[in-house]
C-alpha cells in the first residue's frame, strides 16, 4: 500500500497538533492521557483518506492468558487491524516501555510507540525508526508516513501462511455477517431499506431455487462466502 499523503510540518493538521502539545505543556498538563488525545487526532487525520477507523482501548484476546488492551488500534471497514499505537508521555523510557510491551505480546507487525518528544516504529518484529520528535518536526511527518506505507511481507512458509489465511478469513466472515445484520435491522440497528429489499428478493430466489425452508442465516452464509470468494479471485487473478 502506498502512503495517501505527503505529510510537511506545515500542514495544517501537523501545526494542530504541535499547537495542542504546546497548550497542554504550559497548564503543566503532560501526563499520558492529557497529550495523546493530541497524538490521536493526527493519526485519525491520516487514516482518513484509508478509511480506516481508529479504535481506543482495544481488547486482544490471548489464550490461556488475559487480554490485552492496546491504547488505540487502525481498523479498516473488515475490521482487519493495520497498525497499532501506544502513547507514554514524556516520563517514561519509551525504548524501555516498547521492550516490556513486546515482551508481553503486543503486536509488532506495524506499531508506533509514542511520546511527545519522541516516537518508535517496530515493524515486523524490529525497530524501523526511532525519532526525536520535539527537534526535528520533519522526523514526525517521516515515521507516520513509513507507519501507513507498511505492507505485510509474503509470508514464505506455507504452513505458517495457510494458517493465518484461515485466521482471517474467518474474521471477515464475522465482520461480513455483521455488516449485513446491520444492514437488515436485525441487531437493533435502523434496516437499510434498499439493503431489506434486495435481500428479501434474494431470499426469494433462493428458496425457489435450492429450497423452500432455508433459512435467513443459511442465506446470510451464502452471501458471505460468495463476497469472500469474489474478493479473494479478484485480488489474485485481477480478472473478473
Amino acid at each position: 500500500m502506498t502512503a495517501p499523503f505527503a505529510l510537511k510540518p506545515t500542514h495544517a493538521p501537523v501545526k494542530a497538533y504541535t499547537l495542542a502539545l504546546t497548550q497542554l505543556a504550559n497548564v503543566g498538563a503532560t501526563h499520558e492521557t492529557a497529550v495523546r488525545e493530541a497524538w490521536h487526532r493526527l493519526i485519525e487525520h491520516c487514516a482518513g483518506p484509508l478509511k480506516w477507523t481508529l479504535v481506543r482501548e482495544y481488547a486482544v484476546s490471548r489464550q490461556g492468558a488475559a487480554p490485552l488492551r492496546l491504547d488505540a488500534v487502525l481498523l479498516d471497514t473488515y475490521r482487519i487491524p493495520h497498525g497499532v499505537i501506544e502513547a507514554k508521555d514524556d516520563k517514561d523510557d519509551l525504548a524501555a516501555e516498547m521492550r516490556a510491551k513486546l515482551k508481553l505480546g503486543y503486536p509488532a507487525k506495524n506499531t508506533i510507540f509514542w511520546q511527545p518528544r519522541r516516537a518508535i516504529l517496530v515493524q515486523d518484529g524490529k525497530v524501523a525508526l526511532d525519532r526525536a520528535l520535539d527537534t526535528k518536526p520533519e522526523q514526525l511527518c517521516e515515521i507516520l508516513e513509513k507507519f501507513f506505507a507498511y505492507t505485510e511481507p509474503v509470508i514464505a512458509d506455507w504452513e505458517r501462511a495457510t494458517e493465518e489465511f484461515r485466521e482471517r478469513v474467518a474474521e471477515l466472515g464475522r465482520s461480513l455477517r455483521e455488516v449485513i445484520q446491520r444492514a437488515r435491522g436485525t441487531v437493533g440497528t435502523v434496516p437499510n431499506k434498499k439493503f431489506v429489499a434486495a435481500f428479501d428478493g434474494f431470499a426469494a430466489l433462493c428458496r425457489a431455487a435450492i429450497n423452500p425452508t432455508l433459512a435467513d442465516s443459511a442465506i446470510e452464509e451464502m452471501l458471505i462466502q460468495h463476497m469472500l470468494t469474489a474478493r479473494l479471485f479478484g485480488s489474485i487473478f485481477n480478472n473478473p
